[in-house]
């Protein structure tokens, strides 16, 4: 486990899954809400997000927490791919109980 992207619905539990991870396997966090907001709560340009998200994808170990903006995803270049999911290798999906 290297490489770990963590998906799911809001209030599902993914950030508190992603430090835990972290925490446990000593692997570099990156929640994509501090990658797509500013500090203010604005969000950051498209240009500065890219590039820290293309930094992070080229280190060696990342949980990623979120799934943040879906061309981050699926495009690069122009081309439709799938550039982030094709790197991790592990997935968890976090979903709510239902009752």
């Amino acid at each position: 486990m290297k490489k770990v992207t963590v998906f799911g619905k809001l209030g599902s539990g993914k950030s508190t899954m992603s430090k835990r991870l972290a925490a446990v396997k000593g692997i570099p966090l990156y929640p994509l809400n501090l990658m797509v907001y500013k500090k203010n709560g604005d969000l950051v340009d498209r240009q500065t997000y890219n590039k820290k998200h293309e930094d992070m994808l080229r280190q060696d170990q990342w949980i990623i927490d979120g799934f943040a903006p879906i061309a981050s995803t699926l495009r690069r270049g122009g081309y439709l791919n799938l550039y982030r999911l094709a790197l991790f290798d592990e997935l968890l999906l976090g979903d709510q109980a239902t009752t």
